[in-house]
C-alpha cells in the first residue's frame, strides 16, 4: 500500500496537519486513537464518497471532546447538517479505489483547508 495524502485535524485549536500516511490499518487507528469508523460524505457520479472521514468508532461513549471543525467540514460537504457529531481526531482522506486502497485526499480540500485562518 502506498503513502496518501491526508488531513488530520485535532479536536482542539492546534493546526491540522497536511500530509503524507500510511494507510495500513495500525496507522489509521493510532491516529484516531482507537477503533476507526468511515464517516462518508456526498457521493460522485460512480456512486462512491467523495471524502471519507476516519474517527473513533467509540469517540462519543468515551467521552472524546467534540471535533467542531472536522464536523462543520462534514456538514460543509454534505450540504448542511447531518444531526451527528465527530468526536477526536479526525483523519480525512479520499474514497477508495474499489481494490482496497484508499485515495488521497482531494487537492481542492487540501486547498481549502491551508487557506483556512
Amino acid at each position: 500500500m502506498k503513502p496518501i495524502n491526508a488531513i488530520v485535524i485535532p479536536p482542539g485549536d492546534e493546526p491540522g496537519v497536511v500530509g503524507p500516511i500510511s494507510q495500513d490499518l495500525q496507522t489509521l487507528k493510532a491516529i484516531v486513537g482507537g477503533y476507526i469508523e468511515a464517516v462518508y460524505t456526498a457521493y460522485d457520479d460512480h456512486g462512491r464518497p467523495r471524502v471519507t472521514l476516519w474517527c473513533n468508532e467509540d469517540g462519543k461513549i468515551l467521552g472524546l471532546p467534540i471535533n467542531r471543525r472536522a464536523t462543520a467540514l462534514w456538514y460543509a460537504l454534505n450540504g448542511g447538517p447531518t444531526g451527528y457529531t465527530l468526536n477526536g481526531p479526525v483523519l480525512v482522506t479520499g474514497s477508495d479505489d474499489g481494490q482496497g486502497d484508499i485515495l488521497d485526499v482531494p487537492d481542492m480540500l487540501i486547498d481549502l483547508w491551508n487557506s483556512l485562518p
